[in-house]
């Protein structure tokens, strides 16, 4: 019921383990709006307490969350921030070294304004029946998929540079991609690609212009890929290799 205020405006504000690692944080059901500012968040590990087991270091549920000129790094939990039925606006935000998901967002709303993702092990920004929008960001150093969205997600893109992700932009399950000015680069499978992974939803759409990549492209049948106003051939694939 209580909102998280961490207020560094006039000086830089840590949250530290003693030792390796700390419990993280949980705002629930909050009547107003987080706010964190200029906070450098670091080691947490999956939030358990009282027999509450949360999947993120960070989590928010039912609470709107502002994240500005802020830090998380070396998260040891599954998620470095999890989103769940809220609102969010991350501006100036970094994740850094993050040994799975850097974002997950489920059933939420927001904006990811000029922010970094680097050194993922997980997904940079995995999101499931969400509306989000990803502008002026850079993600680099992904080990699975630098944007991944999922559920009947609407995603919107302008300016994104991604760099060295297993794959970089991935859309599935009636989820749809739009945006313009994109960039990515040595991606490990592939660049951009479309699919269905669970039957009850269907398949992956992705419409996007100003686009820079290096042909690693794959749309699976009854999917959709439109690049610059083409679109892509598609291709009977088998994703279960994948996942």
């Amino acid at each position: 019921g209580g909102n998280l205020i961490l207020d560094g405006k006039n000086s830089e504000i840590n949250l530290l383990p003693q030792k390796t690692t700390w419990g993280g944080i949980y705002v629930k059901n909050a009547k107003s709006k987080s706010i964190i500012i200029n906070t450098k968040i670091k080691s947490t590990k999956n939030f358990t307490h009282e027999g509450i087991v949360l999947s993120g270091g960070v989590n928010f549920y039912k609470s709107d969350i502002e994240i500005k000129k802020s830090i998380i790094s070396d998260s040891k939990a599954e998620d470095s921030i999890n989103i769940i039925k809220s609102t969010f606006n991350f501006e100036n935000f970094k994740i850094l070294n993050s040994i799975s998901d850097a974002i997950d967002s489920d059933f939420s709303s927001g904006k990811i304004i000029n922010s970094v993702f680097k050194d993922i092990k997980g997904d940079a920004i995995d999101t499931s029946g969400s509306v989000v929008s990803i502008l002026s960001s850079q993600i680099y150093n992904v080990s699975d998929k630098a944007l991944s969205a999922g559920e009947n997600s609407e995603i919107y893109i302008s300016d994104l540079d991604i760099n060295n992700a297993r794959f970089g932009i991935v859309a599935k399950d009636l989820s749809n991609i739009k945006g313009n000015k994109i960039q990515v680069t040595d991606s490990i499978e592939y660049d951009i690609i479309a699919f269905e992974k669970k039957s009850h939803y269907g398949p992956g759409y992705i419409d996007i212009e100003d686009v820079k990549y290096e042909d690693k492209v794959i749309a699976q049948t009854n999917s959709e890929i439109k690049i610059d106003n083409k679109k892509i051939t598609t291709t009977i694939l088998d994703i279960s290799k994948y996942y």
